[in-house]
């Protein structure tokens, strides 16, 4: 039988919780005061108020339902139930924020889309450090790929979520079609995108060298003094598959390191030819990002 980490699904759920409370305070705040369509399950529920009156919380959970059935039965039990605890916590947290009467923000609708954004783009990070997800058409993506893994996630997110940012545009209080809405709408989640992005990978993002050199040696021990790095060597071989005499050196860095880099590179094998890839995630390594200090 597999042995339950407590204080790892302790710390998993309190980030669900907060990320609910995240999210329904946006959406309280921001989003719904201001007709804005942050699009997803979200985006629907709020066509539904703006439209026919029904309280978001409630088109939050109804929308939600018949996705979270099929993401039970095609998807990881365990994402499944963290995306219910968020969906059900995001519908509770918005009826006591609407039961406290909390102050909503309608004024300038630019502040409304980045403030707005940024607190959708946290709860998000917690949401997706807890493990789970804000439900809707994460869902109906993760679905697609189920059956069509070369599909990618993105994709299928932008154009559900442009399809919904614009019909929004019908169900706002102004008459006819307003553009506007849908325009702070791609803002509003462009900027939810960018702190998404920016929180999951830092503000010091890790990018990986790879540079081709025939001073492996010299190149290593430059790159290990001065930035504290560990360097891998590999061999490499030309288009007729014999060796050559160049050798691949690869390195993990910060992305503050990168000029440091090019400096040491100039110096060292004028020469060299070197790229850079950018990497979302360093596994087993919790010092990466303080080594570079010591």
């Amino acid at each position: 039988m597999k042995r339950i980490n407590v204080k790892l699904l302790i710390r998993n759920y309190l980030m669900l919780i907060i990320g609910a409370f995240l999210g329904a305070l946006a959406m309280y705040i921001f989003v719904l005061p201001n007709y804005i369509v942050p699009g997803g399950a979200s985006g629907i529920a709020s066509i539904l108020q703006y439209s026919i009156g029904l309280h978001a919380q409630y088109g939050l959970i109804l929308l939600n339902i018949p996705l979270l059935v099929l993401s039970c039965i095609f998807l990881s039990r365990d994402f499944a139930i963290k995306t219910i605890v968020v969906t059900v916590l995001t519908s509770v947290f918005l009826s006591l924020i609407e039961l406290v009467k909390l102050p909503v923000f309608q004024g300038e609708m630019l502040v409304s889309v980045v403030f707005g954004g940024v607190i959708g783009g946290i709860s998000l990070v917690f949401c997706y450090v807890g493990g789970g997800s804000s439900g809707g058409t994460e869902i109906v993506a993760r679905l697609i790929m189920k059956k069509n893994p070369e599909v990618q996630e993105g994709k299928v997110l932008i154009i559900c979520n442009l399809f919904i940012m614009t019909a929004g545009g019908f169900f706002t209080q102004a008459e006819g079609y307003d553009l506007w809405i849908v325009v702070y709408s791609l803002i509003y989640s462009y900027v939810c995108s960018f702190a998404l992005d920016r929180l999951m990978s830092g503000f010091d993002p890790i990018v990986k060298f790879s540079i081709i050199t025939r001073k492996p040696i010299e190149v290593s021990q430059q790159l290990m003094q001065y930035l504290n790095r560990g360097v891998s060597s590999i061999e490499t071989y030309g288009g007729n598959g014999q060796q050559t005499d160049y050798y691949m050196l690869v390195a993990v860095v910060q992305f503050r390191q990168a000029p440091m880099i090019k400096k040491l590179l100039q110096d060292t094998d004028a020469d060299c030819f070197a790229f850079t890839t950018d990497i979302d995630y360093v596994v087993s390594r919790p010092d990466f990002n303080m080594r570079y200090t010591k």
